[in-house]
């Protein structure tokens, strides 16, 4: 048998907390990200390594952006989770109501 606890003030206190993160790291990520291409062009100018160093940053970079992306699908589905649960305690409510209470 499920056992089920759901701290609503919680749960949307994480999912906030990570959408904010996210919010935050991706401008960040992208100017980090531009500082390594003017570095490469202007400060540390080198015939292979630059281009070699850029390449590698870039493909990091593209996974920086892919788990800032993870953490937003993350604060969604616990936010969803969060919207289903109290849909389905409405809704048990809701039903109760109508029905009644049974009598002792």
């Amino acid at each position: 048998m499920a056992v089920l606890h759901l701290d609503f003030p919680e749960i949307e206190r994480v999912s906030l907390l990570m959408t904010r993160a996210s919010e935050q790291m991706a401008p960040e990520i992208e100017h980090l990200r531009l500082q390594i291409v003017e570095l490469t062009n202007n400060g540390m100018r080198l015939e292979k390594g630059g281009p070699a160093l850029l390449g590698a940053y870039t493909d990091f970079n593209t996974n920086l952006q892919a788990a800032v992306a993870g953490i937003e699908t993350f604060a969604k589905s616990i936010a969803g989770i969060g919207k289903a649960g109290q849909e389905m305690d409405t809704s048990i409510q809701h039903n109760f109501n109508k029905v009644g209470s049974p009598t002792n």
